[in-house]
């Protein structure tokens, strides 16, 4: 069972679920950006991109400054967006055994919650029988 104030349950579950998580948003990054739009003749945003020339930037096309940020004479959103995930602090530096016994983090989701499950398992009867005796 996942407690919540154990730093090494957080690495556990950050070790398995940021891989996962960022996996699947290059996927749909790819999808979005390569998927037909009705309105623009069945061009793909990235079609789109690439057929049109950026004003002012012709010297570097990833330059895109004029394009995308902050308008900085428009009102401005008070709030912030972004989200700090804190990094775990484990009381200790893991050893290649503590390594070895977190799952791969390249595996599918759904190996990754039974690697997470099965972890957590492990954990906890390591901590039981390190408290009963």
């Amino acid at each position: 069972m996942m407690n919540p104030d154990e730093e090494m349950d957080l690495f556990a579950l950050h070790w398995i679920y940021v891989p996962q998580v960022q996996k699947h948003l290059q996927t749909f990054k790819e999808a979005w950006n390569h998927h037909k739009m009705r309105t623009e003749g069945n061009q793909t945003p990235m079609q789109l991109w690439l057929s049109q020339p950026r004003e002012g930037n012709e010297d570097d096309p990833t330059r895109v400054d004029n394009d995308y940020g902050i308008d900085w004479t428009g009102s401005h959103n008070p709030y912030s967006e972004n989200v700090t995930v804190p990094q775990t602090q484990l009381p200790h530096r893991l050893t290649e055994a503590d390594v070895a016994m977190l799952p791969n983090p390249d595996i599918p989701l759904s190996a990754a919650l039974h690697g997470y499950c099965k972890y957590s398992k492990r954990n906890y009867r390591a901590k039981l029988e390190h408290t009963i005796i």
